[in-house]
C-alpha cells in the first residue's frame, strides 16, 4: 500500500511540474495616480513573489504578492500599499520572446501611511484590479528574464477604522524587471 501511495504521489508531482510551474520576483518604479495618491511622488514597486501555473502552453493561473511605496510631496512622509492578487494568464510566443497577459483581482490589500505632520495610520482595507503584462526572454526551462508593465487600480475602503463613502481611488503604473525560475 505504501508503494502505491508513493508512486501515486510521485506521478502527481511529475504531472504538476511538467505542466509549467514557475516563480517570479522583480522590482521597478511605480508612478502613482488617483485621488488617494495625488500628493505622492514616483516610488518603488516590488514583486515579492509571483506563482504561475500553466495548464498548457498558453493558459494558466497567476497569484502575486507585491507592494508599492511612495514619498509624500513636500514632506518626509511615505505611504505604502501591499496587495495579494490572483487571476488567469495567457502566454503568446513571439519568436525569441513571449508576451504574457495577466489580469488579476486584488483579494487583499493593506498598507501604512507614515506622515510626521499628521501621524501614522494603517490602511486597513482596499480593493482593485491588476492588468499585468510581461515580456519573457529565454526558454521555458530554468531561468527567464522579465520586463513588466502593470496597471493597478482600485479604491481605499478604510484607514484606521475610518470608512470612506466618497471616491478615494488609487492607481499605479509600474514598469520593472524581474527573473523567473521554471520548474
Amino acid at each position: 500500500m505504501k508503494k502505491i501511495l508513493f508512486l501515486s504521489t510521485l506521478f502527481l508531482l511529475q504531472n504538476i511540474y511538467s505542466q509549467g510551474f514557475s516563480i517570479d520576483i522583480g522590482g521597478g518604479i511605480s508612478i502613482p495616480g488617483g485621488d488617494a495618491y495625488e500628493d505622492t511622488n514616483t516610488g518603488l514597486d516590488l514583486k515579492l513573489i509571483q506563482l504561475n501555473y500553466k495548464f498548457n502552453e498558453s493558459f494558466g493561473i497567476t497569484s502575486s504578492f507585491a507592494s508599492s511605496a511612495h514619498g509624500i510631496e513636500d514632506s518626509d512622509g511615505t505611504v505604502g500599499l501591499g496587495r495579494l492578487s490572483i487571476g488567469p494568464s495567457y502566454t503568446l510566443p513571439l519568436g525569441g520572446v513571449s508576451w504574457e497577459f495577466k489580469p488579476q483581482f486584488i483579494l487583499s490589500s493593506a498598507g501604512v501611511v507614515d506622515n510626521p505632520d499628521f501621524g501614522d495610520s494603517d490602511i486597513d482595507k482596499a480593493n482593485g484590479f491588476v492588468i499585468g503584462n510581461s515580456i519573457l526572454f529565454g526558454t521555458n526551462e530554468g531561468f527567464q528574464f522579465l520586463a513588466n508593465i502593470d496597471f493597478i487600480t482600485g479604491k481605499l475602503k478604510e484607514i484606521e477604522g475610518i470608512e470612506f463613502d466618497e471616491e478615494n481611488g488609487y492607481s499605479f503604473f509600474n514598469i520593472g524587471i524581474g527573473v523567473r525560475y521554471n520548474f
